[in-house]
Formats: structure tokens, sequence, C-alpha cells
């Protein structure tokens, strides 16, 4: 198990190494406001908006990679329990889920706009239903057809992008009101929760799911 996470490691580095760029800038440009002008503030929400998409889909990114240099045939030729591997997996998809979330929480401390954590909460959500979708079928059919499993990812995280968190971040408009959006309110402060819920449970529920099928099915 500690090798396939380190295999995952060496295929992330230069998204760990962004991540912790983005991270910086935004506790500089909190604690130094003169970065908060237009520009540097518009380069910062762009890296913010980047590296939030690759965190929360870079699971299936290293399945990707793993794919194409067939080291995944190598490595599930070894002595490992598939149970872990599939173990593994969760672990280091939830690691790449909490750098998200420390990115988008240092991005909120950058302006002292906390409702975008509303959008945290809500792209947490989404990302944990789709991994659990993504790993339900990932255990029957391994590495087969990971592209268009990468597609049907990105038709619902780029829906929550675009309808919810792009509106979210334009609150500070002051010429922006969607108070006369209907259920307004309950979209920006309930529905968040509500996903975030339905995501850990599905997570939790599709995490022994997949330990028990993984014994009867094989992933290369």
């Amino acid at each position: 198990m500690n090798k396939h996470f380190y295999l995952k490691l060496i295929y992330s580095k230069w998204t760990l190494v962004f991540t912790a760029v983005v991270i910086v800038l935004n506790l500089t440009a909190a604690l130094f406001s003169g970065m908060n002008h237009a520009a540097s503030a518009s380069v910062i929400s762009l890296a913010n908006l980047f590296i939030v998409i690759y965190l929360t889909a870079n699971f299936m990114n290293v399945h990707i990679l793993m794919s194409y240099n067939k080291s995944h045939e190598f490595f599930m030729a070894l002595p490992v329990n598939k149970k872990d591997f599939i173990k593994t997996d969760y672990m280091f998809h939830l690691m790449m889920t909490l750098l998200s979330i420390v990115v988008i929480f240092t991005y909120s401390l950058t302006n002292g706009e906390f409702y975008n954590l509303f959008g945290m909460i809500m792209i947490t959500g989404v990302n944990l239903l789709i991994a659990s979708f993504y790993y339900m079928t990932f255990v029957q059919d391994g590495f087969k057809n990971i592209n268009i499993k990468v597609i049907i990812y990105l038709v619902p995280m780029g829906f929550i992008f675009m309808f919810y968190f792009m509106p979210l971040i334009n609150l500070d408009g002051a010429a922006n009101d969607y108070s006369t959006i209907p259920f307004w309110n309950f979209i920006l402060y309930t529905l968040p929760y509500i996903i975030l819920a339905l995501g850990i449970i599905a997570y939790i529920i599709t995490y022994f799911t997949t330990q028990k099928q993984s014994v009867k099915n094989d992933l290369i």
C-alpha cells in the first residue's frame, strides 16, 4: 500500500508543488493588502480556480498516467492485496480533497469573503459524490475507459463551477443582487450542506462496497 501511495505522489509532484505555491500566494495576499489590486487579484483567482479543479480531478489524472505508461500492470503484478489498492486510492483522494479545501480557505482569507466557503462545501460534496461513482466503476473495469470517466467528472463539476461557484464569487459586486432568484437563500446556505452530507454518506458506503468487490474483480 505504501508503494502505491508513493507512486501516486510521484505522479502528482508538480500538482503538489503548484498547490504549495498557490497557498503561499494566498497567505501572502492576505497579509499584504497591496497585493489585492485588480491585476494580482485576477492572477490569484485564476490560479486558485485552476488548482482546485486539478486537485479534485487528480485521482483520475493519476490513473490516466498509470494506464498510459502501463505502470499499473507492473504494480498489479506485484504481490499486493487488491483491498489495499482500493484503500490507498481512497486515502490519496481524501488527501487531495483536503488540499483543495485548504486552497479555497486560504483564498477566502485574501479578501475576507468567507461566503466562498459555501462554494468549498458544495465542491467538496460534489467531488465526493463523483468519486463514489468513479470507484464503483473502477473496481469493476479497472483502468479501462478512464478518459470517458474524466468527461463524466467534468460535466457535473463544470456545472457547479459555472452556476454556483462563479456567481458566488460575484456576490461582492454592489450591482449583483441574487436575492430576487427563487430559493437563492436555500441554494446558497442550505444546499451545500445537503450535497456534502450526501457525498459523505455515498463515499463511506462505496468504500466498504468496493472493498468487498475488489476481492472478486481483477483491476488490471
